[in-house]
């Protein structure tokens, strides 16, 4: 899976705020299975562990959104939420950066 981003590049699901919306309503086990070793590093702040991108998946079920960069009280430099279909689950993810 991968996300089109705004810059006209494909990044893996992993290294976006909306793609991590998406990994965090998948069931544990499909995440698990996508990611296996070292995730590659597309900015300083790319997750390259599966125990950090679990942390961050963990940030995003709990609070409902994910924020990119710094969080909401210092000026985000992205977020997204999920867009949730009728019988609850993540259809896709909103976001903007």
């Amino acid at each position: 899976m991968a996300a089109h981003n705004w810059l006209d590049r494909h990044l893996p699901l992993y290294a976006t705020v909306g793609g991590k919306i998406l990994l965090a309503h998948l069931p544990e086990a499909e995440v698990e299975s996508r990611f296996v070793g070292s995730l590659p590093r597309y900015t300083p702040r790319t997750v390259t562990d599966l125990d950090g991108l679990r942390a961050q998946l963990n940030e995003v079920r709990a609070d409902g959104c994910r924020w990119c960069g710094r969080r909401p009280s210092r000026s985000p430099l992205g977020s997204a939420t999920p867009a949730l279909l009728q019988d609850g689950t993540t259809g896709d993810a909103v976001g903007f950066s």
